[in-house]
């Protein structure tokens, strides 16, 4: 699970979900390095919840950012859910009821985090619900 980093740049998110990628920014960017190609990767923003789940495409790449050499690692991801927390955040997937669900208190305000990979089949579970109800 990714971050979006709405705490520091409240429209990172835009870019993330835009150009399929999840990022880390600065100081806690290596965190993106240990997310391999073909893993499942989450997007969580703070407030609202899971607003993105795919896998990781691509290996870490790096990018400039606020003109900083390197101060952005990223990795390309193909999503297969989306959906943006200011239009629709009724349909991202709570943290709580990942929480609810495993019994567990997670807290999903890191930058980086790793979840068994039964969070990632939930969370799709719920992504699919949502969507068959629209």
């Amino acid at each position: 699970m990714v971050n979006t980093n709405w705490t520091y740049d409240p429209e990172a998110y835009s870019d993330l979900l835009s150009n399929n990628k999840a990022a880390a920014y600065y100081g806690r960017k290596e965190g993106i390095a240990s997310i391999h190609r073909g893993s499942a990767v989450g997007l969580y923003h703070v407030g609202v919840g899971v607003i993105a789940i795919g896998t990781v495409t691509s290996a870490c790449c790096r990018a400039i950012h606020d003109d900083v050499p390197d101060a952005e690692f990223f990795v390309q991801c193909h999503f297969d859910y989306k959906v943006d927390p200011k239009a629709e955040p009724d349909r991202a997937v709570k943290a709580w009821e990942i929480n609810e669900r495993f019994k567990t208190g997670h807290r999903f305000r890191q930058t980086v985090f790793t979840l068994p990979a039964a969070y990632a089949s939930f969370i799709r579970e719920k992504f699919q619900e949502r969507t068959n109800t629209r």
